[in-house]
């Protein structure tokens, strides 16, 4: 087995071990996220119901705390994501890869939208000017 057919044949099972990951993840999230809203729902219900407002008050505050964190995951999805993009360029002929650290700071640009993602290539490219940051996430 040649060097090229070994590297080619763990990035493939790294790329499937990814998006596999990714699958699951991306689903239990929304289900959580899902579970998060319809209690925060049932809050908006009970206040309305209610006159002592301090129970569901409090689970208003957890529930707001739960979808904060769902989102801080949702992050950490959308660059595993990212990740599983680089994994598939990396597989990809030399012809197809950039041909200057221009073009591969465009081509990195293009793919991550995070802050964090943006901190990493200014460690790594610190030389380079780099394109903005996305204003937002997608989240949810």
């Amino acid at each position: 087995m040649q060097a090229t057919e070994v590297r080619n044949t763990l990035l493939h099972f790294c790329e499937l071990q990814l998006a596999s990951i990714l699958d699951e993840f991306d689903g239990a999230v929304l289900d959580a996220a899902a579970s998060a809203g319809e209690g925060l729902t049932l809050c908006g219900d009970l206040l309305g119901q209610n006159a002592n407002a301090t129970v569901p008050a409090r689970l208003r505050a957890v529930l707001n705390a739960i979808v904060a964190r769902l989102q801080f995951h949702d992050e950490l999805s959308q660059r595993s994501a990212h990740l599983h993009q680089l994994l598939a360029l990396v597989q990809q002929p030399d012809e197809c890869l950039p041909r200057d650290m221009p073009q591969l700071v465009a081509l990195l640009g293009s793919i991550f939208s995070t802050q964090a993602e943006f901190a990493l290539l200014r460690r790594m490219l610190p030389d380079q000017p780099l394109p903005p940051p996305s204003t937002g996430l997608e989240l949810f």
